[in-house]
């Protein structure tokens, strides 16, 4: 249940991103601190690439209470997250910004279908994915209840996987799939 939120909320913010425009703008920084009624965010950079006002070494923060912005389920300072903001954002803006809605960003790995077990897929990156440089075999965990459209996806078959966070050590390495996106590609 707690997954299906989590996608839900993920899925609600994705479409929120692709409504930047106008007076809303997106930009992409890492959690800096985060409790149940504030995060603060240090940018990286515009999320849209067209945009390229500098805004590295800028710290935003919001308060979830005050807005409608809902926490993302299991955020931790260190996740790399998209902010869906009102206004212009500038280098010299520190402080609070008018958000409207936050996710964490996905990434999307292109691979292999090993085997398929209860609560994990087992994949092997292709070449091009730059995972590849870091694993033969990844672990992708999945919620084994989640209606997944690679059930009866053949060993061969190509998958694109989108993810959050970081490449988790271990043998072998793992990656936090969002379960109902993944996909048969070829």
């Amino acid at each position: 249940m707690k997954r299906s939120i989590a996608f839900l909320t993920l899925l609600v913010a994705c479409l929120l991103l692709g409504a930047c425009g106008g007076d809303e703008h997106c930009v992409t920084g890492t959690i800096a601190e985060c409790s149940e009624d504030r995060v603060a965010v240090e940018v990286t950079r515009m999320t849209d690439e067209n945009d390229t006002t500098d805004v590295s070494g800028t710290r935003v923060t919001f308060p979830l209470a005050e807005t409608d912005v809902p926490p993302i389920d299991g955020a931790v300072v260190g996740d790399v997250v998209e902010v869906i903001y009102r206004g212009k954002l500038t280098p010299a803006d520190k402080g609070d910004l008018d958000a409207l809605g936050f996710n964490l960003a996905t990434k999307e790995l292109k691979a292999t279908l090993q085997a398929v077990e209860p609560d994990y897929l087992l994949v092997s990156p292709l070449e091009s994915d730059p995972l590849a440089q870091e694993a033969e075999i990844i672990q992708v965990q999945i919620d084994g209840d989640a209606p997944l459209k690679i059930r009866g996806a053949d060993k061969g078959d190509t998958l694109l996987i989108p993810y959050v966070r970081e490449l988790v050590p271990g043998s072998p390495p793992q990656v936090e799939a969002i379960d109902g996106m993944i996909d048969v590609i070829g």
